[in-house]
């Protein structure tokens, strides 16, 4: 909680911290209760175990006083949490660590174990179990992870330093992570994606360089706050605050600024681009927009209900009007021709028809978990889905009986797909997910290939043709050979933004405003 000296107004029962941009207040003795500038709350209630008096979270609640509520068991930990709506999960644990999480029914029964956890003798978590039976692990030196193991057998290596630490000092808390890297257990020495870090707190800054020698430095004020960011290239962009920790100007490598003014409450009352355009925002008393005018003049009314849902929003377009039901679903939209669409929704929260301005309805089904089971359109057409207990959509049903099949891989990549004529088409992927090879139902492939920043560099089509990439210090694309050898180069301005290309003889350059909005493209051949 803040200090007391940050508090713009402070009693008894209140304190209103302008920096954290919240309110605290105190119901009664054994409740606090944060309201933040968004009209959201959460809810804090004082619990005594044998070992330890303190606080604990009970209910996180939005504007619309819709949230989610947590208990607790008789030792103090997180037990459960639920929406009041359907959605509830359950927390198990063992020697005070959490072992399962589970969804519930609505009866209260375990519907779904979607995730089981196992730890070390030393309390350090080793191996997570996902709702499929898909496994990752994890390897520790001193509490610290060394090694973490995804859902395919992908690996992340980390290394750390401390001060002492060759001379067998024990790892502190403040203890800095300086290297990091993937590889493949089957190839070791195969580094993807390796990172060095250097942490110079003395001087207020953090360097990070990668395998090519590249480095982009970070620099730091007093309150952490990120002030320039100096690239491998040499350009800098650049970051200011004001005293209460709020960014009012950041200005890029080309030195084009834009600036954010606040009002008392920290809330955003002006941006203004690099081009001197401002936008404005006003706000009511309970903190909700209700006017913005852009530089232009164009002006946006927004009025409220009584819950802080938008009511009617009105531009120069006209007035569109909202109407929700009282747990804070939207059930009517008007727009400014007097077309309406009107929504309904079952005791979970979840659409279950949608009738539009002419008045066609399509209505909803979902399964036990929550998934999309069924829709059916105005001519009572009806497409079915089914999904995994991971949610991830594995078959799909036409009205016509015809359908579409989905498989993925562990950690949640498309590798099969079998549209309605049973043509299969294969994907495959590397550690990064990224696409490593496309396989059509004749057999006809696409292979992708990349460098050890996970940067395309290969794209070999069906004919074993190759497209060739090439990328810069910063990871821009500076020149691209076609499948026809043909060469095609790019370069950038100050800001990042592509400025030329070159194919052959012929030029061409792109000229930008500070927006970076393309303002002006002239073409040069070899004849001028």
């Amino acid at each position: 909680m803040a200090a007391r000296s940050n508090c713009r107004a402070c009693n008894r029962d209140a304190l209103d911290v302008p920096r954290e941009q919240m309110t605290v207040s105190r119901p009664d003795t054994r409740r606090v209760q944060l309201r933040f500038l968004d009209g959201s709350r959460e809810e804090y209630e004082l619990r005594a175990t044998p070992s330890v008096r303190r606080y604990v979270l009970t209910a996180r609640i939005g504007r619309d006083g819709l949230g989610v509520t947590l208990a607790y068991n008789a030792a103090g930990e997180l037990a459960g949490l639920s929406d009041g709506h359907g959605l509830a999960v359950a927390l198990d644990y063992t020697g005070g660590r959490v072992t399962a999480i589970r969804r519930l029914d609505a009866g209260g029964s375990t519907l779904d174990v979607l995730a089981r956890y196992e730890y070390s003798r030393e309390g350090d978590l080793v191996a997570h179990t996902d709702v499929l039976g898909h496994r990752r692990t994890y390897a520790y030196e001193q509490h610290l992870l060394t090694r973490y193991t995804d859902f395919n057998g992908f690996v992340t290596c980390l290394e750390w330093d401390w001060p002492a630490r060759r001379a067998g000092a024990p790892a502190p808390a403040d203890a800095k992570c300086v290297h990091e890297w993937r590889c493949n257990d089957r190839y070791p020495d195969e580094r993807y994606a390796e990172l060095f870090f250097e942490y110079h707190r003395e001087h207020w800054y953090t360097k990070v360089t990668d395998a090519d020698g590249h480095a982009t430095i970070h620099r730091y004020d007093y309150h952490n706050q990120i002030v320039r960011v100096e690239q491998p290239d040499g350009s800098r962009d650049t970051y200011t605050w004001d005293d209460r920790g709020q960014l009012i100007a950041m200005q890029n490598g080309a030195g084009q600024t834009e600036r954010f003014a606040y009002d008392e409450a920290g809330r955003i009352a002006a941006v203004t681009d690099a081009l001197g355009n401002t936008t404005r925002t006003e706000y009511d008393a309970a903190g909700l927009p209700v006017q913005v005018t852009n530089a232009a003049g164009d002006v946006t009314h927004t009025a409220y209900d009584a819950l802080g849902r938008p009511a009617s929003v009105t531009d120069a377009a006209g007035a569109t009007s909202y109407r929700w039901s009282d747990s804070g679903r939207l059930i009517a939209l008007t727009d400014p021709k007097g077309g309406t669409r009107e929504f309904a929704y079952d005791s979970a929260g979840r659409l279950v028809s949608a009738r539009d301005c002419s008045g066609y309805e399509t209505r909803y089904q979902y399964d036990v978990r929550g998934y999309l089971l069924a829709r059916t359109d105005a001519l009572g057409q009806v497409t079915s889905y089914r999904h995994d207990a991971r949610g991830q959509l594995l078959q799909v049903t036409r009205p016509d009986g015809n359908g579409e099949q989905l498989a993925y891989d562990a950690e949640g990549n498309l590798t099969t797909y079998t549209d309605g004529a049973g043509q299969v088409t294969r994907y495959s992927y590397n550690g990064n997910h990224q696409p490593y090879s496309r396989t059509d139902a004749a057999g006809r492939m696409l292979a992708y290939n990349y460098d050890r920043q996970w940067r395309l560099t290969h794209l070999r089509n069906e004919n074993g043709e190759s497209m060739r990439f090439r990328y810069d210090a910063l990871g821009r694309l500076v020149e691209e050979t076609g499948f026809d050898d043909s060469v095609t180069q790019y370069g950038y301005d100050a800001a990042g933004r592509l400025a030329q290309s070159r194919q052959g003889d012929a030029w061409t350059a792109y000229t930008r405003d500070a927006l970076g909005r393309l303002t002006q493209r002239d073409m040069r051949g070899p004849n001028g």
